[in-house]
């Protein structure tokens, strides 16, 4: 359940709201936090259960949860129009600066082409954690899917032993994972440099 806050609020709002109108509530949120969602690895994975069951005991309706982005790929989906790439870009973009204790600060690019892309990305780190997420982009974006290899290179001092995973499931964004593996040490507050090379594989390429 939403704990007491801001999100406590708004919960109590929508069930109040449910119960006068009797109808199914679909919710559209850029809110990343375990109040709402249940995530596996720090992936969301979908909506909490208990949010779900809590809502269909006091409603008796039906509750749906989308993220901003996926919300906004279904509907021009069924709308039969193509996903505005840019505006689910920007809004992936400004929550993940908004939930997130790394704010990135600066992208280099030192290659930026349509089948690579290799550069710096600069992230400031306000709060010790034991892990975090930063986002960069593709600018122009890369033709298909590439593959991606990432390296910290600047990092604080008394900084833990590490692992770092990145990511990428379009041709115009990417993610990079880094948290502590030494039990008990956070990641120093501070800034960090991640060096980042993406590169399309030609085969994919020719398919595409």
């Amino acid at each position: 359940m939403p704990g007491i806050s801001s999100d406590y609020l708004i919960w109590q709002q929508i069930i109040d709201h449910i119960k006068e109108v009797q109808k199914p509530l679909i919710f559209v949120t850029s809110e990343q936090k375990e109040d709402w969602w249940d995530k596996a690895s720090g992936q969301i994975i979908g909506p909490l259960y208990e949010l779900l069951k809590e809502f269909y005991e006091a409603t008796g309706q039906r509750f749906l949860l989308y993220k901003t982005d996926r919300f906004l790929e279904f509907a021009n989906l069924n709308s039969g129009k193509k996903t505005i790439s840019a505006a689910v870009e920007e809004i992936n973009y400004f929550a993940n600066q908004r939930n997130s204790r790394a704010i990135v600060l600066d992208q280099q690019e030192i290659i930026s082409e349509s089948e690579k892309a290799k550069g710096l990305l600069k992230v400031k780190l306000i709060e010790p954690a034991y892990t975090f997420t930063c986002t960069g982009h593709f600018e122009p974006h890369l033709s298909t899917v590439p593959n991606l290899w990432t390296k910290l290179i600047v990092y604080p001092d008394e900084m833990p032993k590490y692992l770092i995973n990145s990511g990428t499931g379009t041709t115009f964004d990417f993610h990079i994972h880094l948290r502590s593996s030494e039990f008990g040490k956070l990641l120093p507050l501070g800034d960090y440099t991640f060096e980042y090379d993406a590169f399309v594989d030609p085969s994919d390429s020719l398919n595409n």
